[in-house]
């Protein structure tokens, strides 16, 4: 007879106590609508994704606080703020969506191509100044360049890419990807809950696929 998952009571605990702790950090809306603002001024909506950010509120193949939202920020607000409250990273999808999945068959235009920096890299390093810079860490960023006309089918090329270039984060390469939406608190460590912020704003126009050889330039 298969043997039924039994959650560790102490798990359950933490989880309680990291959500009764989630109101003593409010989120900050201005940063994400900063940042929303500039990923995409004329978006009607976004596809938001939440999941946990511990082990303590998740069980082996089930997340309570795995969720697809989408809308705008204004109308998902309560929601996303319940469940970062609770423990949930609150992500964005960067790449623009149908607004009914966020499925790799949901993308249906490329906004940005980004790069996870956890090294702490002098941002002056780019050939191609970043349209958005994010902190969400000391020492660790996020780093954007908007693009007009990249197609869907060399997205995940270019951002092997631009890791590789720039030693950022491999895995940050497909369609869908989402990406952590600043003015949200995170509590992977839950003594030490931390806000990503955005950091700077260019306002220099997208660039064009043509330009892109400009910052990617490895094989």
């Amino acid at each position: 007879m298969k043997r039924r998952y039994r959650r560790d009571p102490c798990l359950s605990h933490v989880a309680r106590w990291i959500a009764s702790q989630g109101r003593r950090y409010p989120p900050d809306k201005g940063q994400a609508m900063r940042f929303l603002e500039r990923l995409d001024p004329t978006a009607g909506f976004f596809s938001f994704r939440t999941f946990s950010d511990t082990e303590y509120s998740r069980s082996p193949g089930y997340d309570p606080l795995e969720k697809a939202v989408h809308g705008t920020l204004d109308a998902c607000w309560d929601q996303l703020v319940t469940l970062n409250r609770q423990g949930a990273v609150v992500s964005v999808t960067i790449n623009r969506t149908n607004g009914v999945g966020r499925g790799l068959s949901d993308i249906h235009q490329v906004r940005a191509l980004f790069v996870d920096d956890d090294r702490g890299g002098d941002p002056g390093r780019f050939p191609l100044k970043p349209h958005i810079q994010v902190e969400t860490s000391p020492g660790h960023h996020h780093y954007y360049w908007l693009v007009r006309d990249l197609p869907l089918r060399h997205f995940s090329s270019y951002q092997q890419r631009l890791a590789k270039e720039y030693q950022g984060d491999s895995r940050v390469q497909v369609l869908n990807q989402s990406m952590q939406l600043p003015g949200f608190w995170r509590r992977k460590s839950i003594t030490e809950p931390r806000l990503p912020v955005v950091l700077a704003i260019s306002g220099h126009d997208p660039y064009r696929y043509c330009e892109l050889g400009r910052l990617i330039t490895t094989d």
